[in-house]
């Protein structure tokens, strides 16, 4: 029991500077100790060379870095979906299951794998957070519908608002009721999911479904939590010369590109208030 002290606050106990110092690098060391212990897979749905075609680090890196993870950390391993046997047993602590070029409709033989996967992880309990195709494929798994965005594609920084369950659940801690978002999709949830336990976190003008909950420790985000101005600005050109983004809508939405430091918070309270807490809660 000793391991969930660190989230507590006790500060309270010491008096001097020099004490309450000492006791937040202890804290420091003690977080840092117990992450390295309880690691994340990370389920990367494009190709091994996709990102670095335009340009771009491996997705893993993307989710990595805004993890705020080191680089030499091995907290983060990486499965392609379309390249490597999904694993039948999952030793990390948490799953996360990236965004895709596919559609979550399409009739891959992949897909239909990491459904299974997917159902097979949640029935187990395992915290898993979805993002954009992984945000899809989950309501897609558990009875909702997905479709083509008649409104078109959604992309660049863009407001998120929070739904009175959002503002209170531990996946949005520390995040303004409206907050901006990286995105970059034409496909949304359209239905709900049947499942009982599906709660509307977050939504906006182009989506209704921004984020959701299915019970305790299975999450799911439209947006991308894990994309820098940089990336998005990649992404960007690429959509450009293939045709699906025009040009005058790309230099629009980067007239006013912007970090998204509270959409990347989400990736770290799911790390926090899921991956880590949960397992220690269970201790």
């Amino acid at each position: 029991m000793s391991e969930i002290k660190f989230f507590k606050n006790d500060l309270e106990k010491h008096k001097t500077p020099k004490e309450i110092l000492e006791l937040k690098e202890k804290k420091i060391e003690s977080i840092q100790d117990i992450r390295e212990r309880y690691g994340i897979l990370f389920i990367s749905t494009e190709s091994s060379e996709s990102a670095r075609q335009i340009g771009l680090k491996d997705d893993r890196e993307w989710f990595r870095d805004a993890l705020g993870l080191p680089v030499d950390s091995d907290r983060l391993k990486t499965i392609y979906a379309l390249e490597e046997n999904l694993p039948e047993t999952v030793a990390e602590a948490g799953i996360i299951i990236g965004g895709s070029i596919y559609s979550v409709y399409e009739n891959l033989p992949w897909i239909r794998k990491l459904e299974e996967f997917i159902r097979i992880m949640y029935q187990a309990r395992k915290p898993l957070l979805g993002v954009c195709f992984g945000h899809q494929l989950i309501a897609k798994i558990f009875g909702g519908e997905v479709e083509r965005n008649s409104r078109g594609i959604e992309f660049g920084n863009v407001s998120v608002d929070l739904t009175q369950e959002g503002a209170i659940d531990s996946l949005f801690e520390g995040i303004s009721s409206q907050f901006l978002a990286p995105e970059s999709h034409q496909d949304i949830i359209s239905k709900l999911p049947k499942i009982k336990k599906t709660v509307v976190l977050a939504r906006n003008d182009m989506s209704a479904y921004q984020a959701l909950a299915y019970g305790e420790t299975t999450r799911s985000v439209q947006f991308h939590p894990e994309i820098t101005p940089k990336i998005l600005e990649k992404i960007g050109e690429a959509l450009v010369q293939s045709g699906h983004l025009k040009r005058e809508q790309r230099l629009k939405e980067f007239g006013n590109l912007q970090d998204t430091p509270m959409a990347r918070q989400v990736l770290r309270n799911f790390d926090k208030n899921f991956v880590l807490k949960y397992h220690l809660k269970k201790k």
